[in-house]
């Protein structure tokens, strides 16, 4: 519901079967939730978009089709940015940082963890906009 008290619905698209619990910005411009579909190989379904509802319009982020296991409004909540990597056996999280109202790819950073492959990875430098994402845990 808007701060003027009209009712928005954000419909599923596709094979979508649910959405996770909304989130508003800090500022009350945007709203957000993980889009959840369907997987083939887990018996439970996993957040393959991320969609946001900001100035009247609905964004839906995917990134590189990955799951979006965590995120966070950044910039005052102009921008978005999540990571997302495999169900299992990830080897590093691709993050992103998205302006919302273009949905322009602004940022983007590859971070390693210890896996079966790479059980040392070198550390690399963490942006602040992705120690935002994991230090809110927006993610169920």
């Amino acid at each position: 519901m808007t701060t003027g008290g009209q009712t928005v619905t954000v419909r599923k698209e596709g094979e979508q079967t649910s959405f996770s619990a909304p989130i508003m910005s800090l500022s009350k411009a945007a709203v957000g939730a993980q889009a959840m579909f369907p997987n083939c190989c887990t018996s439970y379904d996993i957040p393959l978009q991320l969609v946001v509802y900001a100035a009247g319009k609905v964004h839906r982020f995917t990134g590189r089709n990955l799951p979006i296991f965590e995120w966070a409004f950044v910039g005052g909540g102009t921008r978005i940015a999540y990571g997302q990597e495999p169900v299992h056996f990830g080897c590093e999280t691709h993050y992103e940082l998205r302006d919302i109202e273009s949905e322009r790819l602004i940022e983007t950073v590859d971070i390693p963890q210890p896996c079966g492959l790479v059980p040392d990875p070198k550390p690399v430098s963490i942006p602040p906009w992705v120690a935002e994402v994991t230090s809110n845990k927006t993610a169920p």
